[in-house]
């Protein structure tokens, strides 16, 4: 969602400063100011850098009135924001990630390093490690369109500038996010830097596309834009990890299949709802093919005594790692009169899954997940 705002405003900034009539559009560039800020705070990164530049450009226009109406929605826009979710100022300045991301800026110790991971993640993911080949190509390209715009004997330099700013607007945003982001993330991930994919696609394609225009004639510059397209993608969709997918929760899936009708036991540890409760999430596709689950925050572990499912002849339980294992199995083994065994059946995400049974019972195999069986 971050990266569709982002696409957009771009868009929305471009059309702006090409109409005679701002004000529609600058109307649309708060709404989607608002929507991406409570989105992604990261969204509001790239904002400033796209509003900054377009306020450059306004500067240069002398649009006095037009700049005027987009600081003014910028306002307005950040304070609807902060009217619907008051908590972000909080969340971004004082707590959590955005403090970290905070502590961050101001830490220059391993930027280069930051740069050069977030780099390979973009090189990687959406060029197929094809963009450092890409970066040359389009150096050299800008390099020589820079001469023949010299050669034509053009004074006005000013005039050209304002002539081409949409190429500033287009380009210099998604840099400068790039910059910042890899100096403020939390994790050194893909999922920070993906919110400018679809912008740097788009000038990337458009750089070759139009300076090719010099160097291969207008007939072959569709094609080349077009083979640099097809290229990037096929490379990228080879080389790119798709974390995402979480594929390789599938085998662990069809182990725990075998147990849809037993009930589970899900213990998390949570001292607040701002704390590791929302790890649950990724166990959601497992637990919800069992017969039943309960949760119980391993702080309160006792009332699980004398509840229907401790008279179950075999038992899941699932279990956040970072809670005490063993200790949490013995505990809940004492509740289980006729379960004194258990079994690992695997995991994924943040939780462990183990299976729960008397000495009477006839174990299935597990295959890469079955585990030497563990007497209480």
């Amino acid at each position: 969602m971050t990266l569709f705002f982002v696409t957009y405003v771009t868009y929305l900034m471009l059309k702006m400063i090409k109409t005679e009539n701002p004000l529609e559009s600058i109307g649309i560039i708060a709404v989607v100011s608002v929507f991406g800020a409570l989105t992604h705070y990261y969204f509001i990164v790239y904002l400033f850098f796209s509003c900054f530049f377009t306020g450059i450009y306004l500067l240069i226009k002398k649009s006095y009135k037009q700049l005027g109406m987009l600081v003014l929605s910028m306002g307005v826009a950040g304070c609807v924001s902060v009217l619907i979710f008051p908590s972000m100022l909080q969340h971004m300045f004082e707590e959590g990630r955005g403090k970290q991301s905070i502590s961050n800026l101001t830490n220059f110790a391993d930027y280069a390093e930051r740069l050069g991971i977030f780099y390979n993640i973009i090189n990687k993911e959406l060029f197929g490690n094809l963009f450092t080949y890409l970066a040359v190509f389009i150096l050299i390209l800008l390099i020589g369109g820079f001469f023949r715009h010299k050669a034509k004997g053009r004074g006005n330099e000013l005039g050209s500038f304002i002539e081409h700013f949409d190429w500033f607007l287009l380009v210099l945003p998604s840099i400068c996010y790039f910059l910042i982001v890899a100096k403020m993330a939390v994790y050194n991930v893909d999922r920070y830097i993906f919110p400018i994919y679809a912008v740097v696609l788009i000038w990337t394609v458009c750089i070759v596309y139009e300076f090719g225009k010099y160097f291969l004639g207008k007939r072959y510059q569709y094609i080349a834009a077009a083979l640099l397209l097809s290229i990037a993608i096929v490379d990228s969709w080879e080389q790119c990890p798709w974390e995402y997918l979480y594929s390789s929760s599938t085998t662990f899936l069809n182990v725990v299949k075998q147990y849809k009708d037993m009930n589970c036991v899900y213990i998390y540890i949570c001292d607040d709802i701002y704390d590791d409760a929302w790890k649950i999430q990724q166990s959601y596709n497992e637990i919800a093919q069992y017969n039943s689950v309960v949760f119980w925050n391993v702080n309160n572990m006792d009332a699980i005594n004398n509840k229907e499912y401790c008279m179950d002849q075999e038992l899941i339980v699932c279990i956040q790692n970072n809670c005490d294992q063993r200790t949490v199995l013995d505990k809940i083994l004492s509740f289980c009169p006729f379960l004194d065994s258990y079994e690992k059946l695997g995991g994924f995400g943040y939780a462990t899954t183990y299976h729960l049974y008397g000495n009477s019972i006839e174990l299935p195999s597990h295959g890469i997940y079955r585990e030497t069986r563990m007497e209480q």
